[in-house]
């Protein structure tokens, strides 16, 4: 089992060579490429493992590295950071359909909360209305939309279905 929540710890031996730090966190691509290495990794032992990945990029203050997108990463706009975001899980997906473990993996992609409203409103609905987005040959035979609602709480039952009956 392998976590990482906005890994913080400065040392080099974690990232390294860091494409950039802020507060404290290393930027979405950064984290993605150690996903990969770690999930390599524990896919080696042939034990099954569960792995997590917090995007930091698309929050506050809005920083990533230049380059990568065509917008200034120096005008620290939301907009630009999700796209940044967006091009990092890009380039996850495309370096673990490389490794073994692709196919016998499950991926879930999934949201706390969209862009915050402030002010009006006591509970902007809205903005927690996220997709779930399920990715792998595990799983998904076939690409698809699925129009039910859900919450949070329906992402562990639906991914343990996923699973079959040898959880």
């Amino acid at each position: 089992m392998i976590a990482f929540w906005n890994i913080t710890h400065p040392s080099a031996t974690i990232f390294q060579t860091p494409l950039s730090l802020r507060r404290g966190a290393f930027c979405d691509e950064d984290q993605f490429t150690r996903a990969v290495q770690e999930f390599h990794a524990l896919a080696q032992t042939g034990q099954p493992f569960f792995g997590t990945v917090l995007s930091v990029s698309n929050h506050k203050p809005y920083t990533y590295p230049k380059g990568k997108i065509p917008e200034d990463p120096d005008q620290k706009h939301r907009e630009n950071a999700v796209k940044y975001s967006d091009y990092a899980l890009g380039q996850f997906f495309r370096a673990a359909r490389r490794e073994n473990f692709w196919t016998n993996t499950i991926f879930a992609v999934v949201a706390d909360h969209g862009a915050r409203v402030y002010g009006k409103q006591s509970i902007p609905i809205h903005s927690y209305e996220i997709p779930l987005l399920i990715v792998g040959p595990a799983a998904v035979k076939s690409p698809g939309r699925i129009a039910q609602l859900g919450g949070s709480l329906d992402v562990s039952p639906t991914l343990l279905g996923l699973f079959g009956p040898s959880v």
